[in-house]
């Protein structure tokens, strides 16, 4: 008899895996057949240890209607992906609503976009971060929204703290006036700018106003940042107003509103040449009425990172730029122009002292751009990127040119000197360094051309908007490199009695000291335009004369000798210029006023001043003025009779009712040689001695 077979459990069959295209791609499977993720790629759908299984046929509407769906959705996400990667250089962020408004390119007929040269050598950015749309969806989204207002109206504005949710943009009208003022007064000294290409962005900004377009948040913000540059030039800017008093109220109610429109281009990362260009107008305004504030490193600070972003640290980095048209020329030295006026910005700032000092933020190893040309505005209109004018001839951005030769010897002083970010002990330094690195500034002296120099007589000043331009370059220039060659000596005029070494970092000190007062006695004695002396007046000029001011100072207290009338002498106008100023400026107010409290802090407790008063006048003899020529490196002539300044009884009343008031000018200077070179160097360090 046969045994009966074993008998198997029926094994229940288990529900059929994802497919295989599922798997590989490890999406989530919803195991039908054919499953939809290959039904919406069109892909046979094939499951393990079975054949192929063909689609389903689908009626031919719903078929169309699907294709439709799931192409919009593809689309969908393409975009969000270039907006990722690209930020808003995608196709839909250069829609034609917006081409009139974006950027000084846009104004072409063909509405190319600053990438074209500018943005040649970038690379995708944002990469591996978060989208704005991802963080905060309604804001890349926000339009710029803004409402005309007349001068008065926008004074009135600034008279009742009105805040509003629109932007408060000035009348074409306004606008065109700030312009023509901004060309003669501010053109020659903030080169950022080819005037003719921001007039016609002006023209389409107010043609897309008008017509209810969307409007680019940078060339708002420099509308605004012009207009509001205008409020240190009050004589000349109030005939747009009812009543004069308004102007500088408006002034300071357009730069509020110039700070929101930036701030409205940062939300909605809507980064332009023209948002920095305004961030460097308002940087310079700050600087200017605030001094190097948090708030005017901050500034600077975003410029140069929104420049990085468009790529302008390396435009030149093709030995052969896409140049195709006049158009991209233009664009091509207005970058050159923007990114090396950062660049100088940032080492002078670390230059000039306070915590940044000796830290900058742009190394040189680090950018690729040229030089910008000695041409005119005009000359970027007709010539060809070869055209370039002779250092000797005159141009709007003469003093740009120089003022990059300054900023390169500050970083290289900074670069010999700081091996930390804490100026070293004068005494532990190599001399020889210091003389060598005064070479470059006395290079830089040498060398400027005939209409920079301090004694060009040849160049007159007059009403001529040319004139006028080369004078405020020829002022300015002077006072910004004597002054930081100034500041290059200063710790070792403080030892020189201990040090006969240091007798040249005297007199080179001194020397370019008196050198800064020079060019105020030059303006003041000359019949100027109206509107120079409110230039000279600006923080940031009168912090040069606050410098040299201190100078002559701590030369008379330290290295005090038995015949110092002449010294004395200097130091007494020193005291008339700064007092005159603290009406003028915040700047040289809170100057002064700090030097006063840290003089207390560090209790110079000295005899009164009206004896040495009595020697200086009581014979009625006159200050003789020195005129300082530069011979040679390095030597300081004797005293030679060029201009006399008689002492009356008002001026020593002046001097003597300020200190009566409390001011310790006077104890400091006749006993201040008490103090030893280590109390001198920690009222230094207190000061802080910014150069703006």
């Amino acid at each position: 008899m046969s045994s009966p077979r074993p008998t198997h459990r029926s094994r229940q069959r288990r529900d059929p895996p994802s497919c295989q295209m599922c798997r590989v791609k490890k999406l989530k499977c919803d195991r039908q057949r054919p499953c939809s993720n290959c039904k919406t790629r069109r892909l046979s759908c094939n499951y393990s240890r079975e054949l192929p299984v063909t689609p389903m046929p689908v009626a031919a509407d719903n078929y169309d209607s699907d294709l439709q769906a799931q192409n919009q959705a593809l689309r969908a996400r393409v975009l969000r992906l270039e907006k990722a990667v690209f930020g808003d250089g995608s196709a839909e962020d250069v829609a034609p609503r917006q081409a009139a408004t974006d950027s000084l390119s846009t104004l072409s007929d063909q509405g190319r976009s600053h990438q074209s040269i500018i943005g040649a050598h970038r690379r995708p950015n944002n990469v591996g971060t978060c989208n704005v749309d991802a963080v905060s969806p309604n804001v890349s989204n926000e339009q710029l929204q803004a409402c005309l207002r007349s001068a008065d109206e926008l004074a009135f504005d600034a008279e009742h703290q009105r805040k509003a949710e629109d932007i408060s943009l000035p009348t074409h009208e306004v606008v065109a006036a700030c312009l023509d003022l901004f060309e003669v007064h501010l053109d020659a000294i903030q080169a950022v700018m080819h005037l003719p290409s921001v007039r016609e962005m002006v023209d389409k900004v107010y043609v897309a106003q008008s017509a209810g377009l969307p409007l680019s948040p940078g060339s708002v913000a420099l509308i605004l940042a012009i207009c509001a540059s205008m409020g240190a030039w009050e004589l000349e800017w109030d005939f747009l107003f009812s009543d004069p008093s308004f102007a500088m109220k408006a002034s300071s109610f357009i730069t509020r509103e110039a700070v929101s429109a930036l701030e409205h281009a940062r939300r909605s990362s809507q980064i332009s040449v023209e948002a920095i260009q305004a961030t460097i107008l308002l940087t310079f305004q700050f600087c200017h009425f605030e001094g190097l504030s948090p708030h005017t490193r901050l500034l600077h600070s975003s410029a140069f990172t929104m420049a990085r972003e468009l790529g302008l640290h390396r435009v030149d980095a093709s030995s052969e730029p896409s140049v195709s048209a006049q158009r991209d020329i233009v664009e091509l030295e207005v970058a050159r122009k923007v990114w090396w006026h950062l660049a100088c910005t940032d080492w002078l700032f670390a230059y000039n002292g306070g915590p940044h000092e000796g830290v900058y933020s742009i190394h040189p190893q680090h950018m690729a751009v040229k030089l910008p040309r000695n041409i005119n505005h005009d000359d970027l209109a007709i010539r060809d990127m070869a055209f370039t004018r002779s250092d000797k001839e005159p141009t709007i951005i003469s003093f740009h040119l120089q003022r990059i030769k300054i900023a390169v010897v500050c970083r290289e002083v900074m670069d010999e000197i700081w091996s930390s970010p804490v100026m070293p002990d004068p005494e532990k330094l190599d001399y020889e360094k210091i003389a060598a690195l005064d070479a470059k500034f006395q290079e830089i002296i040498s060398g400027l051309p005939p209409f920079l120099q301090l004694n060009a007589a040849t160049y007159p000043l007059t009403d001529s908007p040319e004139t006028w331009r080369m004078a405020v370059q020829r002022a300015t220039i002077n006072l910004m490199v004597h002054a930081r060659r100034c500041k290059l000596h200063l710790p070792f005029l403080i030892h020189y009695k201990s040090d006969p070494r240091y007798k040249l970092s005297r007199d080179i000190c001194l020397k370019s000291a008196r050198k800064v007062f020079k060019v105020r006695e030059r303006v003041e004695a000359e019949e100027t335009p109206q509107g120079f002396m409110a230039f000279l007046n600006l923080g940031g000029q009168l912090s040069h004369v606050f410098y040299a001011s201190f100078v002559l100072v701590m030369d008379l207290c330290v290295n005090k000798n038995s015949n110092n009338e002449n010294q004395v002498a200097e130091v007494y106008d020193a005291i008339k210029v700064m007092q005159e100023a603290k009406t003028s400026s915040r700047i040289a107010s809170t100057c002064y006023d700090s030097l006063m409290e840290i003089l207390r802090k560090h209790q110079v407790n000295l005899p009164s001043l009206e004896m040495a008063v009595g020697k200086i006048n009581s014979k009625g003899q006159q200050r003789i003025l020195t005129d300082f020529h530069d011979d040679k490196f390095g030597h300081v002539p004797e005293h030679q009779s060029s201009s006399t300044t008689t002492y009356t009884d008002s001026d020593l009343d002046m001097i003597n009712g300020v200190d009566a008031s409390g001011d310790i000018w006077q104890d400091y200077l006749f006993n201040g040689s008490s103090l030893d070179p280590q109390n001198w160097e920690a009222v230094l360090n207190d000061l802080g001695m910014h150069i703006v």
